[in-house]
């Protein structure tokens, strides 16, 4: 009698213990940003869970623009001496060529590749690999470039001439007629792919145009030349980059009126909003920082900083990698568009006692958080079959 009750008390703890031990790790889909220092050659690796430094790798070459793949294994970086590829599971990278100083990197948002930009051409490249599976011929040169969120739309710019174009992806057949818009600094589309954003250079505006009625086109001022853009995830909010201001301009994008600015580091560049929507990060290129300003207020409360990053020399370049390194193989790249990794579970079978003093209850079926557990309970339930069989003794 006493050692049945002692079992039971052992499995007690044990699966208390464990089911402790399952709240307190880390869930999946947390997020890394990554940070390109232009005059260090080096990307800074930020936990998004905490906003801490983790990592810092050498590139080797000056990078010119960063991506993530939507998949969460990848980090692209067009630098000098062509694209590097880091793997997010053990923040290695490799190069793997194709040609040299790349003008701008983006992914395509099913995670099937990315594309790097170079003048007159723009590479779609299979993911995780420099295997170039299509070339884009563009009849003018450009060097800014933004995806859409369905895939289906480019935007083209260019710091040096003075069109802007639209392109249907991955045909690269134009959608517009190249309009004379001015010099581009940035191109950011909305959530719902219903018009694209392009801050224009030193002309203190950023423009609005309709992407299905590219003629339609809405001019918002600014306080001075603005910088990167980028459009919180629920599409209320466009924030401007103000890099001789060293603040940030929210602008509500119904009513395309500013809404208020938030003081930054020195020299703002790019911004980007984390997938949840709740932190915007501002890279500092004056200060050789990072922002993060707090959005989840978002539309009411445009926010504030409520932390500020110390990074590498000059960073200008962010990219979010929406999961974290996985402890399983990352996915060997292939000719295929999206590799898969597949996780098979095998149930764990509780044998059922053979012999009780009482008719066996109706099992009910439920949610079983890791295979230890029906272990555990088997013990249980076993010992508690003991007990009841002695005291009828």
């Amino acid at each position: 009698m006493k050692w049945a009750i002692l079992t039971i008390t052992i499995a007690a703890v044990l699966i208390l213990f464990c089911a402790g031990a399952q709240a307190e790790a880390p869930s999946p889909g947390q997020g890394f940003l990554y940070v390109g220092n232009t005059d260090e050659r080096t990307v800074t690796i930020v936990d998004m869970q905490n906003d801490s430094v983790v990592n810092s790798m050498d590139i080797e070459s000056q990078i010119l623009g960063l991506a993530a793949d939507s998949t969460g294994y990848y980090v692209y970086v067009a630098s000098n001496d062509g694209v590097h590829i880091i793997d997010t599971k053990t923040d290695s990278s490799r190069n793997v060529g194709m040609g040299s100083s790349p003008h701008a990197i983006a992914v395509s948002p099913d995670g099937s590749g990315y594309y790097v930009l170079y003048g007159t051409y723009i590479n779609l490249v299979r993911i995780g690999s420099g295997d170039v599976a299509q070339k884009i011929a563009l009849p003018r040169s450009k060097d800014v470039m933004a995806i859409s969120p369905d895939g289906s739309m480019a935007c083209l710019g260019s710091t040096s001439f003075t069109t802007v174009g639209l392109y249907k992806m991955p045909s690269g057949e134009s959608a517009s007629p190249e309009i004379d818009f001015g010099k581009s600094v940035d191109c950011a589309f909305s959530p719902d792919t219903e018009f694209a954003y392009v801050s224009l250079m030193d002309q203190k505006k950023v423009i609005a145009l309709k992407v299905h009625d590219y003629f339609i086109k809405s001019d918002i001022a600014v306080p001075s030349n603005p910088g990167g853009l980028a459009i919180s995830p629920d599409g209320s909010t466009l924030y401007v980059t103000l890099p001789s201001d060293n603040r940030v301009v929210a602008i509500n994008t119904s009513s395309r009126n500013i809404v208020g600015t938030i003081d930054v580091g020195g020299s703002p560049q790019h911004i980007l909003f984390s997938p949840d929507g709740r932190k915007a990060y501002v890279s500092n290129s004056g200060s050789n920082s990072v922002s993060v300003i707090d959005t989840s207020g978002l539309p009411g409360s445009i926010g504030n900083v409520t932390k500020t990053i110390s990074v590498g020399s000059r960073p200008v370049f962010l990219a979010i990698a929406s999961k974290p390194a996985l402890p399983t193989d990352t996915p060997t790249p292939t000719a295929a568009p999206r590799p898969t990794p597949t996780i098979t579970v095998t149930p764990t079978i509780t044998p059922s006692p053979t012999t009780a003093p009482a008719p066996t209850p109706t099992a009910t079926p439920t949610p079983k958080p890791t295979p230890g557990f029906e272990a555990l309970a088997a013990m249980i339930a076993m010992a508690g079959v003991v007990v009841l069989v002695n005291n009828k003794k």
